[in-house]
């Protein structure tokens, strides 16, 4: 996702408000530069950040890593980005930062949020009986 500059991929696609997503993507990072390679994604005003330590993976074995980021559709579209954030003083001289493969989005079903619920639910109700003991 670097070249000369530090680079992005952006898509825009169609949602429903309200309504949980699943992102998921695999990342790994090009072999050179910095052995960290950090990378933002981001969507409906909510981001998180990601990194991949390039240890000794090479172009042939790039050590790929499943990923996975959720948000919140706030519009009926949603515009998908994943950033990298391997940036130096002098952008040139960084040709070497995250890659990107597997990009899948797919709504979380409320019936998962509905169990995810429960079972905080249950473990709150555990945590008061055991302080009561």
């Amino acid at each position: 996702m670097n070249g000369y500059d530090t680079g992005s991929l952006t898509t825009n696609f169609t949602t429903t408000p309200n309504t949980w997503y699943t992102v998921t993507f695999d990342m790994a990072g090009n072999p050179g530069g910095d052995a960290i390679k950090r990378m933002e994604v981001s969507a409906a005003g909510q981001s998180q950040t990601y990194s991949f330590i390039q240890d000794s993976h090479t172009n042939a074995d790039m050590g790929w890593t499943s990923q996975t980021f959720y948000f919140k559709a706030n519009d009926s579209t949603a515009t998908l980005q994943f950033k990298s954030l391997n940036a130096l003083p002098f952008p040139e001289l960084c040709p070497w930062g995250p890659a990107l493969d597997n990009v899948n989005v797919v709504p979380l079903p409320p019936t998962v949020l509905l169990l995810g619920s429960g079972l905080v639910g249950l473990g709150l109700l555990r945590r008061k009986w055991s302080l009561k003991q």
